[in-house]
């Protein structure tokens, strides 16, 4: 068993120690849960590591913060980022929800068999699931980024041909994503 205290940039590094799903919430769970329930079904579950101490992802570690901020803003989350990060930044192809709606396009194409579009998923809870955006959003969403100082930023951070990045990626079957930040340079890579 794992003790300590699991701080809000363990959370948001993917290194509080929290399994990846949550019981209740996850993108499998039809049944669709609060991010109070989801939360709170983490106490079923144990740590797979010492917070701080390993890099693991985790969506459940996401619903915590999600919780958090909601708890603190005494909003809905999708509310509190709808009315502070995409409405300010004019973000107005990005959402948590897909309401069984694509918002960008895209094919899957396996090797062995005719292109299709990918399911469109809109089950468990939100902040767990990431945004659907395009590229345009994206590009405000990072002049916004390149503006902090590079030290605030989080991400995977590495070196490019001797250029400091900080890099943002995820995806979902038939959707990816990847931003990579060149603090520096002022410049970004969507």
């Amino acid at each position: 068993t794992f003790g300590g205290e699991i701080t809000l940039r363990h959370l948001l590094e993917h290194r509080s120690g929290l399994v990846r799903m949550p019981p209740k919430g996850n993108h499998a769970d039809l049944a669709g849960a609060t991010l109070a329930e989801t939360v709170t079904s983490l106490n079923a579950t144990a740590l797979v590591s010492q917070p701080g101490s390993a890099v693991k992802h985790s969506d459940a570690g996401y619903a915590v913060l999600a919780r958090v901020v909601e708890v603190a803003g005494g909003k809905p989350f999708e509310q509190l980022l709808a009315e502070t990060v995409f409405t300010p930044r004019a973000m107005t192809h990005t959402s948590l929800r897909a309401d069984k709606q694509s918002l960008a396009h895209a094919v899957m194409a396996p090797f062995d068999g005719e292109r299709f579009a990918p399911a469109v998923f809109d089950t468990g809870v939100a902040a767990s699931l990431g945004a659907q955006s395009n590229v345009k959003d994206v590009a405000r969403f990072a002049q916004d980024l390149l503006a902090r100082e590079a030290a605030t930023l989080s991400g995977e951070r590495g070196v490019l041909d001797r250029h400091d990045v900080v890099s943002l990626s995820g995806g979902v079957y038939g959707y990816t994503a990847d931003l990579s930040l060149f603090p520096a340079d002022d410049f970004a890579v969507i």
